[in-house]
């Protein structure tokens, strides 16, 4: 798996963490995996949610795409957030 960007998601994103908040991180990836690539197997996100206060969550970039076109807001939230962690060039 390999990331091409990573953000700061949830309340942080939006200036409304507390103290208690989690930190939440949000990711778009690329399979490296032949049967993957090829669509012999489905990974189309990973789900780490809530392990060691930290709560992760990343789409695979063609499905990230597919619920781009649903208009999904959760992947709406990545184009306009402004908390990025990694984007790749």
């Amino acid at each position: 798996m390999i990331k091409i960007c990573e953000m700061i998601g949830g309340s942080v994103s939006y200036g409304l963490d507390t103290p208690d908040s989690d930190r939440d991180e949000r990711f778009v990836f690329l399979n490296e995996e032949t049967p993957k690539i090829i669509g012999l197997e489905r990974f189309d996100h990973l789900d780490g949610r809530l392990k060691d206060g930290l709560d992760t969550f990343g789409w695979e970039l063609s499905h990230f795409f597919q619920l781009l076109k649903k208009n999904n807001t959760g992947v709406l939230e990545m184009l306009y957030n402004k908390t990025w962690i990694h984007l790749d060039e």
